[in-house]
C-alpha cells in the first residue's frame, strides 16, 4: 500500500500550486486509482480499530500515520466532501488510540518502540512546507499526549517538548496557536512544570523569546544592480519580512507563557505571580499578542474570582495586582 502510494502523492505530496490537481500530469484513471487505494486504506483501518487489537493494526497504522497528516491537510482533498470526512474521521480515531502499557512491543529497522517511532513520524510531519501539515501534527500532538501520558518516558516528553517549542515560533499563526494548546496538553498530562530545575530553564527561555524586539514595519530601501551592472535605488519587503520572524518568535514566548498560566484555573502555585506579572507587562503589544492576552487574563479573572479576595490576592505583591487588573484597559484600536 504505502509503496503505491508514494508512486501516486498527488494527494499527499505538496506542489508549487498548492497541489492543484489541474496542474499534475496524471490521467483521470491514475487519479481514480490513487483516491481509490486511499479510501480502501481508511476504511481497513476504521474496520481494524473497531474488531482488532492494536497489536493487530500498528503495522499499517503506524507507517501510515505521516501520510494520513498530509492527506488531512491536502486541499485537493478538501474540495471532496465525503472523502475529506472519511480522512478526518480516520485521523480523530487515530489520534484517541491509546499505546499499549508496554510500549515496547513494535520495533523499525532503528529499534524504536511504539511511542518513539510515532513521535518520529510526527517530527518529519512537521517540517512539512505546507503551514496546514504543520498545524494538523499540533492538533494531532494535543490529543497524543493525553490518551498517552502515563506511558511516556522522559526521552519521549523531552522530544515533544522540542518539536512544540520550534512549532511555537511558526511563520503561521494558526499553527503557533493550535500548538500552545499542544505545549498545554504537555503541562497538564505530565509532571513537565512540577520538576524545578526544567521549569526555569524553560520559563527563561520563552522570556528571552517574548522579549525578542520588533523592528519597524515597511519596505526598506537597497541598492539593486540592474542587469547592465548599473546600480539604483528599489525598494523590497526586508523590513516587513524582519518584523514578521520577530513577531513570531516573542508571540511564541507569550503563547508559552499563557499556556503555563492556563494550566492552574483555580489555584497559583509559587512560581505563577512572577510569570503573571512579567505577561501582563505584554498587554501593551501589537496584535495578535495583544486580543490573546486580554482573553487569558479575562479567563484567569473569571476562574478565580471566587476566592480572589480570600486567598489568591494576598499570594501576589500590589504591583502584581496592579498589572493584571491593567490589561482590562489595555488600549485597542476600538479604544
Amino acid at each position: 500500500f504505502i509503496q503505491q502510494i508514494d508512486k501516486f502523492n498527488i494527494f499527499i505530496a505538496p506542489t508549487k500550486d498548492d497541489m492543484d490537481i489541474s496542474n499534475n500530469n496524471l490521467d483521470n484513471n491514475e487519479l481514480t486509482l490513487h483516491q481509490n487505494l486511499l479510501e480502501s486504506i481508511i476504511k481497513l483501518i476504521l474496520f481494524s480499530v473497531r474488531v482488532a487489537s492494536y497489536d493487530n493494526i500498528r503495522d499499517l497504522y503506524l507507517p501510515f500515520l505521516p501520510y494520513l497528516l498530509r492527506i488531512d491537510a491536502s486541499k485537493a482533498v478538501q474540495r471532496q466532501a465525503e472523502f475529506a470526512k472519511s480522512v478526518k474521521y480516520c485521523v480523530l480515531v487515530l489520534e484517541w488510540i491509546a499505546m499499549p502499557m508496554s510500549s515496547k512491543t513494535f520495533k523499525n529497522n532503528e529499534g524504536d518502540d511504539d511511542i518513539t517511532y510515532v513521535i518520529k513520524m510526527i517530527k518529519k510531519a512537521s517540517f512539512a512546507k505546507d503551514w496546514s501539515i504543520r498545524k494538523q501534527v499540533a492538533v494531532y500532538l494535543k490529543v497524543f499526549i493525553a490518551r498517552n501520558a502515563f506511558i511516556l518516558e522522559e526521552n519521549h516528553i523531552r522530544n515533544i517538548y522540542k518539536m512544540c517549542m520550534r512549532l511555537i515560533t511558526d511563520t503561521s499563526v494558526e499553527v503557533r496557536n493550535e500548538t500552545k494548546i499542544s505545549l498545554l496538553s504537555l503541562f497538564l498530562s505530565t509532571n513537565f512544570l512540577y520538576q524545578e530545575k526544567q521549569r526555569v530553564k524553560m520559563i527563561r527561555r520563552l522570556k528571552k523569546m517574548a522579549d525578542t524586539p520588533l523592528p519597524k514595519k515597511g519596505f526598506k530601501k537597497t541598492k539593486v544592480e540592474n542587469v547592465d551592472g548599473t546600480g539604483n535605488t528599489g525598494t523590497n519587503n526586508e523590513g516587513n519580512n524582519t518584523y514578521n520572524e520577530a513577531m513570531n518568535t516573542r508571540h511564541g514566548g507569550i503563547l508559552g507563557l499563557s499556556a503555563m498560566i492556563e494550566c492552574f484555573p483555580y489555584s497559583i502555585p509559587d512560581f505563577l505571580p512572577e510569570v503573571l506579572h512579567y505577561v501582563a507587562l505584554k498587554a501593551f503589544d501589537p496584535e495578535p499578542i495583544r486580543s490573546h492576552l486580554r482573553l487569558v487574563f479575562r479567563n484567569f479573572k473569571t476562574t478565580h474570582a471566587s476566592k480572589w479576595d480570600t486567598v489568591f490576592s494576598k499570594l501576589l505583591t500590589q504591583d502584581q495586582i496592579q498589572a493584571i487588573e491593567d490589561v482590562e484597559v489595555a488600549p485597542s484600536y476600538f479604544g
